[in-house]
Order: C-alpha cells, then sequence, then structure tokens
C-alpha cells in the first residue's frame, strides 16, 4: 500500500501541460452530446409507456434540450464548471435509473461525469480562460500545467475499473477462454449491421484479437501508471474501440470510450500540436509544485495540495475496493470461494454491502461488467423482426429495427439494442415481454412515418439460428441466408393494440 501511495503522490506532483484535458473536454461532451440526441430522438418510445399514445408523467423534452445546451457549453468550454454539474444531475436522474434501456455505456458515463466538476478542464481551449483573461480576472501566474493525475483518473474510472470487473467473468467463460470473444458475437446477424466475414473468415486473425482482448483488459489496471506501457495501451486501446465501431451497434459506446483514451496521449503532444510554448521549466522538473499565488505563502500551496492528494489518494482506493466488493458478485469469484468452502462467507458479504453497492453503482457507475458472454447468447435461436402491411402500396415494409438479412438497422442501436436484442428479442422469449415490445416500437415507427393507428398491421417475422461453439468458416453468412417465416401479426385499432403470435420457443 505504501508503494502504491508513494507512486501515486509521484504522479500528482508530475506537472504536465494541460491542454491534452481541454481535448479530453471537448471530444468527451461532444460524444455525450450526440448519445443525448439520440435519446431526445427516441425519447417517446424510452420514456412514454406507449409512445405518442399513453405519456409520460414527467415530459422530459425540455429537461433534454438543457441538457444539450449544458454539453455544447462545456464542449466550448464556457460555464465549464456549471455545466459539469449540470452534465452530473441529469446523467444521475437518467442514466442511474435505466432499466430495460441500460447499456454498458451507462455506467462509464455516470463515473467519468461524477469526475468532471473536480477536474481543471477549463485550463486551457476554453471561453472561460478568454473571457477571464479579457476581464483581467486571471491571474499573472497563473500556471496552465497541471497535475498528471488528474489525466489518469477518468481512464482509471471510465474504462479500468470496467475492465478489472470484465475479466473475472471472461475467465470463468468457455468462450473467451477457446478466444471465441470477438469472433462469435461478431458472427451473430443481430449484434452487427456489417458483414465483417472477410475478417471473421481468417482464424488466426479472430482467435488472435479475442485473446488480445483478454490480456489487455487483464494488465490495463496495473499498467496505466507506467509513461512507458500508457502509448501502447492507446494504440490497442483505440484500436480495439474502433474495432467495436464498426463491428456492433453500439457507435457511440466505442466512440465515447476513445474519447477518454485521448488522455493517454503524451500531454506534451497537443502542447506542441497547438503551437503553444511549453513552460520548459515545468516540463524538465516535474517534482515542482504550481507557482504559489502572491495571496498564499508557499507553505500553504503545499499545504492544499497535500490535502487534494490525499482525498485522490482516498477516492482512488474507494473505487477500487468497491469494484472489488462487486467481483464477489463474478462466477470466477463465485467458484473459488465454493471450491474452498466459503460459498456461503461470500453470499453474506454481498448481501451484508448490497446497498451499498447499489448506491456505488448510482453515483460512481461502479457496477458488475459481464457483456457478451456464453449465457447471453447459448439458447438465442430466434430472431424478431416487424413489418407494416401497406395496403394502399401494396408492399410490405420492414421497420428499421431488423434488416431482411437479420442485422441490426438503425431503431436497433446503442440503448435501443439493449432493448431490443437483450430485453423483447431475448436468449429465451418471454411473449409478454415480446409483445410489449413490439406494440411500443410500432407505435414509435407509426407516429414517425405519419402511419395512422386507427387501423394498421403488422407481421411478425422469425429466423432461426444457431449458436456455434467452435470456430466455423462463413457461420455469420450462413446465419444470414436462413429464411424468415411470418409466424403472427399485430394489429392497432383505434390506438389499441393486440397480438397475435404463437409461442415462439416451440418454433
Amino acid at each position: 500500500m505504501a508503494l502504491f501511495y508513494n507512486k501515486l503522490k509521484k504522479v500528482y506532483k508530475t506537472e504536465v501541460p494541460s491542454e491534452g484535458l481541454a481535448v479530453f473536454r471537448i471530444a468527451y461532451a461532444s460524444v455525450l452530446f450526440f448519445e443525448i440526441v439520440q435519446m431526445f430522438y427516441f425519447r417517446k418510445l424510452i420514456f412514454d409507456p406507449i409512445p405518442y399514445i399513453e405519456y409520460a408523467e414527467i415530459n422530459l423534452t425540455f429537461v433534454l434540450i438543457c441538457w444539450l445546451i449544458a454539453l455544447l457549453s462545456l464542449a466550448l468550454g464556457l460555464f465549464t464548471r456549471y455545466c459539469t454539474i449540470i452534465n452530473l444531475v441529469l446523467s444521475l436522474g437518467t442514466f442511474s435509473v435505466f432499466r430495460t434501456y441500460e447499456y454498458h455505456l451507462d455506467w462509464s458515463l455516470i463515473g467519468v461525469n461524477f469526475l468532471l466538476p473536480f477536474l481543471p478542464l477549463s485550463k486551457s481551449l476554453s471561453l472561460d480562460n478568454v473571457l477571464n483573461n479579457k476581464l483581467g480576472t486571471g491571474s499573472k501566474s497563473f500556471n496552465m500545467n497541471t497535475s498528471l493525475l488528474y489525466y489518469l483518473l477518468p481512464p482509471l474510472v471510465g474504462i479500468g475499473l470496467i475492465y478489472f470487473d470484465s475479466i473475472f467473468w471472461k475467465f470463468a467463460s468457455p468462450m473467451w477462454l477457446k478466444g471465441l470473444g470477438f469472433w462469435l458475437p461478431t458472427s451473430l446477424p443481430q449484434n452487427t449491421y456489417m458483414d465483417l466475414s472477410f475478417v471473421l473468415n481468417i482464424k488466426p486473425i479472430s482467435l488472435f484479437l479475442g485473446y488480445l482482448t483478454l490480456i489487455f483488459e487483464l494488465v490495463f489496471i496495473f499498467l496505466i501508471w507506467s509513461k512507458r506501457a500508457r502509448p501502447i495501451l492507446l494504440i490497442i486501446g483505440v484500436g480495439l474501440h474502433l474495432g467495436i465501431l464498426i463491428a456492433y451497434p453500439i457507435p457511440l459506446f466505442a466512440l465515447g470510450i476513445t474519447s477518454i483514451y485521448t488522455l493517454l496521449v503524451p500531454p506534451s503532444f497537443w502542447r506542441n500540436l497547438f503551437n503553444l510554448k511549453a513552460n520548459q521549466e515545468n516540463l524538465q522538473n516535474h517534482d515542482k509544485e504550481e507557482p504559489s499565488p502572491k495571496c498564499f505563502s508557499t507553505s500553504t500551496v503545499t499545504a492544499i495540495n497535500n490535502i487534494k492528494f490525499k482525498f485522490i489518494y482516498g477516492f482512488i482506493i474507494y473505487c477500487i475496493v468497491a469494484q472489488s466488493l462487486c467481483i464477489l458478485n463474478t462466477p470466477l469469484i463465485g467458484k473459488t470461494f465454493g471450491l474452498i468452502g466459503l460459498h456461503d462467507v461470500n453470499n453474506k458479504i454481498i448481501s451484508i454491502t448490497q446497498p451499498l453497492l447499489t448506491l456505488n453503482k448510482q453515483i460512481l457507475g461502479i457496477a458488475n461488467h459481464g457483456v457478451f458472454l456464453d449465457q447471453h447468447f447459448i439458447g438465442y435461436n430466434h430472431l424478431i423482426a416487424v413489418t407494416y402491411v401497406d395496403d394502399e402500396n401494396k408492399k410490405e415494409v420492414w421497420l428499421p429495427i431488423i434488416t431482411p438479412k437479420g442485422q441490426v438497422s438503425y431503431y436497433n442501436t446503442g440503448k435501443q439494442w439493449a432493448k431490443w436484442t437483450w430485453r423483447t428479442n431475448k436468449t429465451k422469449i418471454e411473449q409478454e415481454l415480446l409483445a410489449k415490445g413490439i406494440e411500443k416500437f410500432t407505435a414509435f415507427w407509426a407516429h414517425k412515418n405519419n402511419v395512422e393507428l386507427d387501423s394498421a398491421t403488422f407481421k411478425v417475422k422469425v429466423k432461426k439460428i444457431i449458436i456455434p461453439t467452435e470456430w466455423e468458416k462463413d457461420f455469420l453468412k450462413d446465419q444470414m441466408d436462413n429464411p424468415w417465416t411470418t409466424v403472427g401479426e399485430a394489429t392497432w385499432v383505434n390506438n389499441k393494440f393486440s397480438a397475435n403470435i404463437p409461442i415462439i420457443e416451440n418454433l
């Protein structure tokens, strides 16, 4: 523990250019802006019990618009601190309480949004800085450098803790241990919007990417503190998440995590890029603390900095301990405790700490991250699509949820992908949830496409697929080529919904 404390203290006292934090602020706020734009477009689908028919108790339209304005202001660095607080409050009121529309980007956003008000985001490339200089409120001794630890906090909370938890799920997964962690999910049409068979059909590359992900997530939280390792983590991490951007219908997740990775770019790179003169004295002597404002003595500033560091150190330790408590819920730890006869002890600890775990999840985004695992795919053997019967034009219109090939369409990305692919058309389909999901999506689509629901008919189609246990060539293409069968229909009469759908699991 003393070694870790001293390492963090050295990182905290290391002064680096602050432009990198500004680049992160702009990139992160921009991605979050588009996440809220997407939420705004689908707000009726997400928040209304029945879109445009049965309304939510609270209309969030104005709130979401205010959020977008705050994020735009944050990207510009205008009223930065206030905008980060608004952003935090609104994320706690949405991401923290989502259930059927929850997806794994939410927890990264909550954790990072909690940190933003405490980070010196407006030191560089901000309108706040420009206004302060014009108004004469800026200090002549103002230091354009900042602590390196501020660079590492968002990657630790928004990436490292997630990877750390994820490993305890993946190392208990036969799929991942076989190297299929990339190939299998990408070979199922309901997870993709592109045909990547040209990569999937090269077995060594497919297995390499699976094992690379496994090893990378294992070492990330330990190597992030190493100056030499950070460029390697940056290259691999950005590469993997650009792969997610290409492969899976969660583009804002990929871009959001990539925006956090910008903090692993060497800080001096940004200052050189923007042609700003670095403070050579500070860059060459990292152990020097920030210049003392004239109104404070050097000893006072040192004492304040020591208090700041101890607070940050305590926060990091708390986050690591909190994530470790979450790990007690993972299969690997559960099996380990069972083998040594302490299964009941493990369950007791989980039971006692559950209220704290829930609070940590809602406020800090510290949660379990068992995603893309065997249990998500085993038994997932039916894909559901919905089409509209357009009698007037004598054609059948596919709703933009699932394409005729069985791949996702633009209604089925991000939160909507979590809703349709994992909670409506789930591994073991529940008829009531399926009907409710079809009700919501058809009502939303109908309003957007000026289809009256006084009399409308939708067909429910099923495509059967299989889940592989070993690598196979052209597996994705084979699944996409499987035929669709119309098995039932959903109708709207006078804005009232009814569904006639057979038990899908019996088909």
